[in-house]
Order: C-alpha cells, then structure tokens, then sequence
C-alpha cells in the first residue's frame, strides 16, 4: 500500500453507502449490511470529498463500479476542482477500484491512486465523515419532503437521486470554514447563486430555450412566458436552476414560488422520472437541455 508521501498533492477520498440505510460501527458490518443492500436493489450512492477546498460531491449509482455514466460524472467533478494531479484514496473493494482504474485512463489529469490498509476504516476516515454528512443531510431533507407531501417516499424514487446531489451542492454552497469561505468560492472564486426555494418544490420557471419570435409574440397575446415544475437543485458551472416539467429536466435562470398550498404537489413531484446520470432518457447524453 502506497502512503500519503505527496502531502503537496491535493487528495480526493471516496466511498459507497446506500440510500437509507444507517453505517454500522464496524468496517465488517458495514459490509455486510452493504452487502444486504445490495441483494436488496438498494440504490448506491458514491460519496466524493476534495480534502484540501473540503469539496463534496455525491452521485447515485445505477450499480457499483465502472458504469460509463458514473465514470462521466466524477470526471466532471475532477475537471471541476481544476487540479491538474490529484491523489485518489479509497478502501479496497473491488467495485470503487474497478471505477477509479477507469477514471484514471480516461481523465486528462494525473491520477495517484492510494487504497486504504486492509480491515481498517480509519485509513480512510475522510471519506467515512463525508458519507456521515451526505447521509445525514439527505435524511433531513426527506423527512421535510416526506412532511410536506403528507406520505414517504421510497428509498428507489428517481426523485432521491436529485436530492443526493443537492444535498452535496447545497455543503459546497453554504459551508464555511474558518477561512470564511465556502468550497465553491476556494474552488471557482465565487459564492454561486443562493438556493431559493425547497428541494422538489412545485415552482413557476420561465426556461431558457426557446424562439425569440414566439417570446415577443407571447408578449403580444398575453400569453404565459412561465411553466410549471419541481426545483431539482443549481447547476455548479452555470448557476442555472434545474427542473423537472412535463416535457424532461429542463434549465432556468428565473423562477417564482407559488402559494403556500400549490408548493409541494404530490403527483406533481411523485411524476418525476428520470435520474441526474441519464437526464435524456432517449440516449446516453448527461447535457441538460435548456
């Protein structure tokens, strides 16, 4: 096993949970439990933490291992720290190793790969505290979801794959450490966009697409210029809204919260169908339209 000798390289921890079920103590439970889990056709969910800006970043998995979408997604989150060579640590199951042997020829950058030691969590405690965070927030947010729609939601609803990378881009956006600083603006220079609504609230949007002509021509008939749909979270590189409508996933720059009593549709919620990995059921693409 490798150590941490590049302590100028900036290191990035990872590791798998699933959603709705609780860590057990014991790295051998955990497995176990995962294990269960898995049988079960639990969701897994990879959890991300660049130690050095204290970046998080959570993506739920069709499956574990080198799947195309989930290679694609932290390739993402690497290009979106901007480092050049990063140190990858994670335990040594094969299924995240399997993943990041794959990450490592794709990525433009240096990967250093670094396994923790056998049967021993704390190696890795970094990426156990961030799957402590992700999963605490999550249940947060779903016991508030599940209130405010008067039902619960089940663990393998699409819907929770959004809220598991919200709940990673709201830390990103919101948590301050002691240089006064978020993970975002050590990352990009820059706070972002506030998050102004509730995770899967139902929202007016006005989209971004869409003819210049049929705009003024809506404006002349007095016709609606916004839409229907349910908050999904913000895009890190573009600050733009995301939202579920009738017609996919759709980005927005502007949108209005309704009365109190239209915000939290049951249906309207319960409709959404499609993950963050595969936005564009027709094919493979992971660009949200706009």
């Amino acid at each position: 096993t490798q150590t941490d000798a590049q302590s100028d390289v900036p290191k990035v921890v990872a590791d798998y949970f699933f959603v709705g079920q609780r860590r057990a103590g014991g790295r051998d439970q955990q497995l176990a439990d995962d294990a269960i889990a898995e049988g079960d056709g639990q969701t897994p969910v990879l959890a991300l933490k660049d130690v050095r800006s204290r970046s998080l970043f959570a993506h739920a998995c069709p499956c574990k291992g080198a799947h195309e979408a989930v290679i694609a997604k932290v390739i993402s989150d690497l290009d979106s720290l901007g480092y050049r060579k990063v140190l990858i640590r994670t335990d040594r199951e094969g299924p995240i190793t399997d993943l990041f042997a794959e990450v490592k020829k794709r990525w433009w950058g240096e990967i250093i790969k670094v396994e923790s030691m056998v049967c021993d969590s704390n190696t890795n405690s970094e990426a156990e505290q961030a799957v402590q965070k992700i999963q605490d927030e999550m249940r947060t947010f779903k016991s508030s979801l599940d209130d405010a729609i008067k039902d619960r939601i089940d663990p393998s609803h699409p819907i929770l794959t959004w809220l598991v990378e919200h709940v990673a881009s709201v830390d990103r956006r919101t948590s301050i450490g002691q240089d006064g600083r978020t993970p975002l603006h050590r990352t990009r220079g820059w706070h972002g966009r506030d998050v102004m609504v509730e995770f899967a609230e139902c929202v007016h949007f006005m989209p971004l697409r869409g003819n210049v002509s049929d705009k003024r021509q809506a404006k002349i008939n007095f016709e609606a210029r916004f839409m229907d749909g349910v908050f999904l979270g913000l895009a890190d590189k573009s600050d733009e809204i995301l939202v579920w409508c009738a017609e996919g996933v759709r980005k927005a720059r502007t949108i209005r919260r309704k009365a109190d009593e239209h915000r939290f549709n049951k249906e309207e919620i319960l409709a959404v169908a499609i993950t963050p990995l595969r936005p564009n059921p027709e094919n493979e693409d992971q660009h949200i339209r706009t």
